[in-house]
């Protein structure tokens, strides 16, 4: 099998040293073999993890919830639980979504606001709802 340095590892999958050694802190990737002079090495399949760390951040979920959802290869899981995680997820992205789509429709409104002489463009179209 082939090993890899925490540098190395880092920076095949996109991350700080810092996080990889968080990562490795708060137990979220296993620790790694040492080589007799101390240096960590690091498997390949680390990267897969690390990789599933990334998406699920990436899709909003925290640290704690990543690990709950790593469980879901455990045979005693509780998938029902594991489903309401992801709906929340679900609801919570589509409030965000309303949001985004509100300030994109306010700041739309406020540019086409600054096409009519004004004194202050920028101050009368925050006033002037």
């Amino acid at each position: 099998m082939e090993y890899f340095l925490r540098g190395q590892i880092a920076k095949m999958a996109n991350l700080s040293v810092e996080t990889l050694r968080y990562y490795e802190k708060i137990k979220l990737i296993p620790m790694p073999t040492r080589t007799e002079k101390g240096y960590r090495l690091y498997s390949k399949d680390v990267l897969l993890t690390l990789d599933f760390i990334k998406s699920a951040k990436n899709s909003g979920f925290t640290l704690e919830q990543i690990r709950t959802l790593f469980s879901a290869g455990d045979k005693d899981v509780n998938l029902e639980y594991i489903e309401e995680l992801l709906t929340q997820k679900l609801v919570e992205i589509g409030e965000k979504i309303v949001e985004l789509q509100m300030m994109q429709g306010e700041l739309n409104r406020i540019k086409e606001y600054l096409r009519l002489p004004h004194e202050c463009p920028i101050f009368n179209s925050f006033i002037n709802k």
